[in-house]
C-alpha cells in the first residue's frame, strides 16, 4: 500500500469510530502528507498543461476586460468549459456563417448566433441546417436575394468539413507548444 493509501486510510478510520476523538500527532502527520500530496498533484498537473493554462489566463484576461470583475469571467471561462466540444463547434461554424454573411445580424434581428443554434439544433447537437432554413423566425423577413445569400453561405460552411480543420488546428499548436513552458 502506498504512503498516502495510508494516510488516507488513517484518517478514514479515524472519522468512522463511533467515540469522540481528539487528533493525535499521527491524525495530524497523515492530514499534512494528505496535503502535500494533494498540492504536489495540482503542482505537476499545472505545469504538464501549459498550452491549457496559457489559453485559460488569456480567455480569463479577455472575459475580465469584457465584464469588468473577475468573478463573473471567472463563471464564463467554467460555463464555456462546462459545455460539450460539438456545441463550440457548431457555435463556429455558425459565427463563420454569420461573419461571410455580414449583416444577417442585423437583418435578422438578432443579438447572438446562439438564438438561432438553440432553434435549430439535430438530436446530436449540431445545427440542422435544413430546418434552420425553414425557421420562419429567421428567414421572414429576407428578400429573395437576401434568402440566397445566407443559404449559400449556410451550405459553405459544412460541420463535418469545419470539425476536421478545427481538429487539425488543435493537434497542431499542441504539437507546437505543448511541451513548451
Amino acid at each position: 500500500m502506498s504512503d498516502i493509501a495510508k494516510h488516507i486510510q488513517r484518517i478514514s478510520w479515524r472519522f468512522t469510530t463511533k467515540k469522540p476523538f481528539l487528533p493525535d500527532k499521527e491524525d495530524k502527520a497523515a492530514l499534512n502528507e494528505i496535503i502535500k500530496w494533494v498540492n504536489r498533484e495540482k503542482d505537476e498537473r499545472y505545469n504538464k498543461q501549459n498550452v491549457f493554462a496559457k489559453l485559460s489566463i488569456y480567455a480569463l484576461m479577455r472575459e475580465i476586460d469584457y465584464f469588468g470583475d473577475i468573478h463573473f469571467a471567472e463563471r464564463q471561462i467554467h460555463d464555456v468549459l462546462k459545455m460539450p466540444l460539438v456545441y463550440w463547434l457548431d457555435r463556429f461554424r455558425l459565427m463563420q456563417i454569420m461573419r461571410s454573411f455580414a449583416d444577417t445580424k442585423q437583418m435578422l434581428g438578432i443579438e447572438d448566433i446562439s438564438d438561432i443554434w438553440d432553434r435549430n439544433k439535430n438530436l446530436d447537437g449540431y445545427l440542422d441546417v435544413e430546418k434552420l432554413k425553414l425557421d420562419a423566425t429567421v428567414i421572414k423577413n429576407l428578400e429573395i436575394e437576401n434568402k440566397g445569400n445566407l443559404f449559400k453561405s449556410l451550405d459553405s460552411w459544412q460541420q463535418e468539413e469545419i470539425n476536421k480543420k478545427m481538429k487539425y488546428f488543435i493537434t497542431e499548436l499542441l504539437n507546437e507548444y505543448a511541451d513548451k513552458p
